[in-house]
């Protein structure tokens, strides 16, 4: 799947998000003509600023035990690497949403729903998360 860039901009910022992991990659200061962010340069790390969910740092041997039956989940979780859907957007605000489904079920069987907002407010952008437990048990993230 092609992922897609977003952007927001106001008279003090420009933002792009890119929808494979509803990643922040660009805040560039438009009266100071400034990028305030990370290059993303691979030769030496090709993030930006990658979101971390399920979990963030790694598990012993990429394992987890829930039940008495064992699951893997590779280091900071699936999300950065995922395609999130874009679910809301205004002239100043932009909601990316990634909901569980087959694959992240495989490694990590909670239904969720995570919804990560960008907004701006003059020279500030205010980034916020939400996930919802969309299942009958506890969500554990």
């Amino acid at each position: 799947m092609q992922s897609n860039m977003y952007s927001l901009e106001n008279e003090y910022l420009t933002i792009a998000v890119n929808s494979k992991g509803a990643e922040l990659q660009r805040v560039f200061g438009r009266k100071d003509q400034i990028e305030y962010m990370w290059n993303g340069d691979p030769a030496f790390w090709s993030k930006h600023s990658p979101v971390l969910f399920p979990m963030v740092g790694a598990l012993k041997a990429d394992t987890y035990y829930l039940n008495d039956k064992a699951y893997q989940l590779n280091r900071h979780g699936f999300a950065r690497d995922m395609e999130f859907v874009i679910t809301a957007q205004s002239a100043d605000r932009l909601v990316l949403t990634l909901e569980s489904n087959a694959e992240t079920l495989f490694k990590y069987p909670f239904a969720f729903r995570f919804d990560i907002s960008y907004e701006l407010f003059q020279n500030s952008i205010k980034v916020s998360y939400r996930v919802s437990n969309t299942g009958k048990s506890i969500l554990y993230f």
